[in-house]
């Protein structure tokens, strides 16, 4: 839902979903805009990144084991399975592409979404 709003957009989202959250706002090397913001309900991360003032990339950061366990039952559920790291979202006539990866160095796991363009 985050993915092809503007700044606004995201914010006003946020705060309806997690009315006290506090959106953190940060800046990638090429100068674009983040927002991160903690969902204690599902024990992550959000990071919504911008590409000029429209979100193209979202990030999922679970806090622990269970919490990934969590999204990716979920993810069986809801979307095309493509492996056991990958499904798709198809919602109308938009397609986002989910993936699960893992960082050794920082020891975590995130998962991305990626929206394809047609």
């Amino acid at each position: 839902q985050y993915l092809g709003s503007t700044e606004i957009k995201v914010r006003i989202l946020v705060g309806e979903k997690f009315p006290d959250a506090k959106i953190d706002v940060g800046y990638i090397q090429t100068g674009e805009k983040h927002f991160s913001w903690t969902d204690s309900k599902f024990r992550a991360t959000d990071v919504v990144y911008f590409e000029n003032g429209i979100s193209n990339f979202m990030a999922i950061i679970p806090w622990d084991r269970e919490s990934l366990n969590t999204w990716i039952e979920s993810f069986n559920k809801a979307y095309v399975i493509i492996s056991p790291t990958r499904w798709k979202f198809y919602n109308n006539g938009n397609v986002i592409d989910i993936s699960l990866h893992y960082q050794e160095k920082e020891e975590l796991y995130s998962i991305h979404f990626l929206p394809i363009k047609p």
